[in-house]
């Protein structure tokens, strides 16, 4: 018998707001001026195409944590819970990879860090949790 699962945090569905938000800023800046955004983050400019391919699946994580916004209970948002977990946790990654190894010390870059690994840490947690709840991950 599954235990009684707790109402949908407050908390979850912030984290869900934010990511969302934060990946319409990233996506629309990225598609619309990629050059601004190679120029804010240190990154070499050549390759504008890839900043915009980067934007658009950006717009699709975003739409995806907008729309995951609305769910009700851990079922409707098990997968793209599960989704932003691994994309902010490569996000995290990434940027850190850049800012602490090759020293680009750029404040665009330092907001993608500090917010990937809050998200992170926000997906990671719920994940956690309702797998415990459930005795499993139950993907």
């Amino acid at each position: 018998m599954k235990k009684s699962m707790p109402a949908f945090p407050f908390g979850l569905r912030l984290a869900l707001l934010l990511s969302g938000f934060e990946g319409l800023v990233l996506a629309i800046t990225s598609l619309a001026a990629p050059k601004l955004v190679a120029d804010l983050s240190g990154l070499p400019g050549a390759d504008l195409p890839v900043y915009q391919q980067a934007g658009a699946a950006a717009l699709g994580y975003a739409l995806q944590s907008l729309l995951a916004f609305r769910a009700k209970n851990w079922e409707q948002i098990r997968i793209p819970v599960m989704v932003g977990l691994i994309v902010v946790l490569f996000t995290a990654l990434g940027a850190f990879y850049y800012v602490v190894l090759l020293g680009v010390v750029k404040s665009y870059l330092i907001f993608i860090l500090a917010f990937s690994i809050y998200l992170t840490a926000a997906f990671g947690y719920y994940v956690w949790f309702y797998s415990k709840q459930e005795g499993g991950l139950n993907l």
